[in-house]
């Protein structure tokens, strides 16, 4: 009886660390390196690109067609980056970097809007000027 509640107890006692380790995937202060491209791919026209967080204004950059502006950072829990682009009178803001849940490593920028490759995630919005 004693060598099966020892076994009892060495079964349950390695089913807890296995659980432990398998539910642990990232700390609660994980940090990645995470770059974020932007690349102008309009047909004829310069890229205005405004990106920031709370802590970084990584400030505004004219972009020529086929030029790319990128940056570099450590993703912690809570980073968030956003985007202001502007062409003409077109805008468009959005989110490029949300907590490591979502972002898009490569922003194709075209007369129709900003791409992920081939699909549209954000459209341009016209600027009325009275």
């Amino acid at each position: 009886m004693v060598i099966h509640k020892n076994l009892l107890f060495a079964t349950v006692s390695l089913a807890t660390v296995v659980v432990a380790l398998a539910t642990t995937d990232q700390p609660d202060n994980f940090s990645a390196d995470v770059i974020i491209r932007v690349i102008n791919d309009l047909s004829s026209k310069i890229l205005i690109v405004h990106c920031a967080s709370k802590d970084d204004d990584l400030s505004a950059h004219g972009l020529e067609i086929g030029a790319t502006f990128s940056w570099r950072f450590q993703a912690i829990v809570g980073t968030l980056f956003w985007c202001n682009l502007a062409v003409e009178d077109k805008r468009v803001s959005f989110q490029a970097f949300v907590n490591g849940e979502r972002y898009v490593p490569y922003l194709y920028v075209r007369d129709s809007g900003v791409y992920d490759g081939d699909n549209l995630i954000y459209a341009w919005r016209q600027i009325r000027f009275p």
